[in-house]
């Protein structure tokens, strides 16, 4: 009889113990975790155009006309003096009731002469219905597309070793020494 019940509580206990390990089994689809010696990894690569604008510039002369009556130091003192040496002149030999006109036609004749100076100072006579240019610089730029061809890590052919079999396969990321594989058992049927 003891015999017996040592029988029936052995069985108890490995009843339970195999119990989970089945349920295990069960819920990883009859498999399990473990692991392989990587021997090779090769990176599986492909080509890629990448384009790399860039700026180019470069100076260019333009002629760009010049506004009527627009150019650099536009003054009228020339004008005013010379229209006040002539009232001052013109004073000075007017008599009687000639003086006046004698005055008023020395402030417009002096005026005259001053804008003639002032023009012949310039090297031009400057007529306002002259079209006249004058010469910038301008700088111009265009972006140019530079291609170049590099060649990028898409995965990894894996070669593996598990219990004495060679096996590959393909990873997203490089492997370190060993992976981790699903092993699956199946009964073998005749």
């Amino acid at each position: 009889m003891k015999n017996s019940s040592k029988l029936v509580t052995t069985a108890i206990v490995s009843a339970l113990l195999v119990a989970p390990l089945s349920q295990s089994a069960q819920a990883n689809g009859g498999g399990y975790h473990d692991y392989a010696t990587v021997t090779d990894v090769q990176p599986i690569t492909r080509s890629i155009r990448i384009s790399q604008p860039t700026q180019r510039c470069w100076q260019e002369y333009q002629q760009v006309p010049v506004r009527n009556g627009s150019y650099r130091g536009r003054s009228s003192t020339p004008e005013i003096f010379g229209a006040i040496l002539g009232a001052a002149v013109g004073s000075r030999f007017g008599r009687g009731r000639g003086r006046g006109w004698a005055t008023a036609a020395g402030a417009l004749l002096g005026g005259s002469i001053g804008h003639d100076m002032k023009n012949a100072h310039r090297g031009y006579r400057y007529r306002s219905d002259e079209q006249r240019f004058t010469t910038r610089s301008v700088r111009r730029c265009e972006t140019v597309d530079n291609y170049t061809t590099e060649e990028q890590v898409v995965a990894y052919r894996v070669s593996y070793r598990y219990n004495g079999r060679q096996f590959t396969t393909r990873m997203q990321n490089r492997p370190g020494a060993s992976i981790q594989v699903r092993v699956r058992v199946r009964p073998y049927k005749r």
